[in-house]
């Protein structure tokens, strides 16, 4: 069997400002963004609310937490990772 690579390009981003680069709820939108995952920093109570399949996991958050709701999509478009709880960072 023959494996198949596919490239990945990892990209860090800083939040700079609303409707423009960085500002992921802007960028999900831009067709040049179409084959991105957009990987944020989320709250715990969030992440676990959206593996448990409640409403509250994928809906629309604040800051860089506005994708959520590109998380339910097939491929998904965002993923949170738990960085905190609580409003307290880990």
């Amino acid at each position: 069997m023959i494996a198949m690579l596919k490239k990945i390009t990892v990209i860090s981003s800083t939040f700079s400002g609303p409707g423009k680069v960085d500002d992921f709820e802007w960028m999900i939108d831009q067709p040049e963004s179409e084959r991105t995952l957009f990987i944020f920093n989320d709250n715990e109570e969030y992440f676990d609310a959206f593996v448990s399949g409640e409403s509250t996991g994928s809906s629309r958050g604040g800051s860089n937490a506005a994708i959520h709701p590109f998380r339910k999509m097939s491929p998904p478009w965002a993923a949170g990772v738990p960085t905190g709880k609580s409003g307290n960072r880990y």
